[in-house]
């Protein structure tokens, strides 16, 4: 009864909390570059399918078997972390031009990171639902969500190489300044 009413409390307060900024919103939006407003969007789309899900747990018979699924745990949990939490801050440093949102390899990464987050979360849900329906283990279901997973490594691995190529330069930059 508790999470059902902070579920639909949840649910009206971000609809009210949207109304409220929604011209504040569409001007953020204008300023922002491509690469902000995807990763934004993204966390956005992470947040309504968290809510989503919560509002699913209202009823009882999805509310136990979401604590005795554990792919359902962790995928609501990557969701979390990964689209949530990590969308809204990359959104964050990009739009505060902290990360080189320019650069094509950074473009890259984020895509490989993301790509790797939504099969992520695919392979973890459909093997939670797999179990739900009596159906046994998905078929290469490891296997699945290590090749998956390689899209977010590689997609880090890209950001951050952008991120060292861009200090190096502007180290270069600086010195070669100090020269003249």
């Amino acid at each position: 009864m508790i999470n059902t009413f902070g579920v639909l409390f949840q649910l009206l307060s971000f609809v009210y909390f949207y109304k409220m900024l929604k011209l504040q919103i569409n001007e953020f939006k204008t300023n922002l570059d491509s690469t902000a407003k995807w990763v934004y969007g993204l966390a956005v789309c992470s947040l309504f399918l968290k809510i989503g899900i919560q509002l699913l747990l209202i009823f009882p018979a999805f509310a136990e078997v979401s604590h005795q699924i554990r792919n359902l745990v962790i995928g609501f949990i990557h969701l979390t972390t990964l689209g949530i939490i990590t969308g809204f801050l990359l959104g964050i440093l990009i739009q505060n031009k902290l990360l080189p949102s320019e650069s094509i390899w950074f473009k890259i990464g984020i895509k490989f990171f993301f790509l790797g987050y939504v099969l992520t979360e695919i392979v973890l849900f459909l093997q939670g639902l797999f179990f739900y329906k009596k159906l046994g283990l998905l078929f290469g279901y490891y296997e699945s969500v290590f090749l998956v997973s390689v899209f977010i490594v590689i997609g880090l691995m890209l950001m951050i190489t952008s991120i060292m190529g861009k200090k190096k330069s502007s180290i270069d930059t600086e010195f070669d300044t100090y020269l003249l």
